[in-house]
């Protein structure tokens, strides 16, 4: 049986509607979100592997929910539960139509439920006050209260049989777990003195002032935390004549090199840097030619 119920604010959860003619009249209207794709594993990316990708309009990231952390894998299975226990919700009205977060359509099949997740965001709620005229068989004045546009997509899907939640931005997810930010979070100012004070001392002069400042910029900050985390920078401690074979064969990494050692002393040469340690930049084979990517998926 397919079902379809939304999650407000303060994780509450209600019935998107109240008859299953107009829950007929929504499938029939909406079909791409009332619809599962099959996603190619080739169109599949680790986000806990490549966070900085940026997928495709076919391509996914993906997470196994078994991963997760225990809070956020609570509030996974309690929207399992309400798919199963939905005629216990009661159904949305008006008066909180504009408090909704999450849309999701599921449909359970050989006892495992698949769902997917339109986000809603304020931009689509209609202000209360605005009177709209639509063309239906002759001009009609429409002076509903608490609209809401929704749009024929899937923001993120959530599958019980592969254990695996499937996204385009993780910043999506929040509306299940805030937590989810964990995953990729900014680096500390400690984390900072920890790898560039101790860890590649011996290979990177990084001007203080952008750490005591906190002049390093949100996302550098995040890859910083990634590199740490996925062992990057201790890789290039290890390797670091070799890492620096690497950026002296391209003028933009060689900036950065003064003698034997990386100088940093601004967020420009930080996000120069983040691709450096990512081999973004690399040689075309056939044109001979520099280039740098916007990501990488590791394949």
């Amino acid at each position: 049986m397919a079902e379809c119920i939304c999650k407000l604010k303060k994780n509450k959860f209600n019935n998107l509607f109240d008859s299953r003619v107009e829950f007929e009249k929504f499938l029939e209207n909406v079909p791409n979100f009332c619809s599962f794709i099959a996603i190619d594993s080739n169109n599949l990316t680790d986000f806990k592997i490549s966070p900085d990708y940026s997928p495709t309009y076919d391509e996914w990231f993906y997470l196994e929910t078994d991963g997760l952390e225990d809070n956020v894998k609570r509030h996974i299975e309690k929207i399992y539960e309400h798919f199963r226990s939905s005629t216990d919700l009661s159904n949305i009205d008006s008066s909180t139509l504009n408090d909704i977060k999450l849309v999701m359509y599921g449909e359970e099949t050989d006892s495992k439920l698949k769902i997917n997740f339109q986000v809603i965001t304020s931009k689509k709620y209609i202000a209360e006050d605005k009177k709209f005229l639509f063309f239906d068989n002759g001009t009609k004045l429409l002076e509903n209260n608490n609209l809401l546009q929704f749009e024929d997509k899937v923001d993120f899907i959530l599958c019980e049989a592969t254990k695996r939640i499937y996204f385009k931005q993780l910043s999506h997810l929040n509306n299940i777990h805030g937590d989810f930010k964990h995953l990729y979070k900014e680096a500390s100012s400690g984390d900072l003195r920890d790898i560039f004070s101790t860890q590649l001392v011996d290979l990177v002069d990084i001007n203080n002032d952008l750490i005591n400042n906190n002049e390093i910029s949100s996302i550098n900050l995040k890859k910083i935390a990634f590199y740490k985390s996925n062992g990057t920078f201790q890789k290039i401690k290890d390797n670091p004549s070799q890492f620096l074979i690497y950026m002296n064969k391209f003028d933009v990494l060689k900036e950065l090199i003064s003698g034997d050692k990386i100088s940093i002393n601004s967020d420009n040469n930080m996000k120069i840097f983040m691709k450096a340690c990512s081999e973004q930049v690399y040689q075309g084979d056939f044109s001979g030619d520099s280039f740098m990517a916007n990501a990488n998926k590791r394949l």
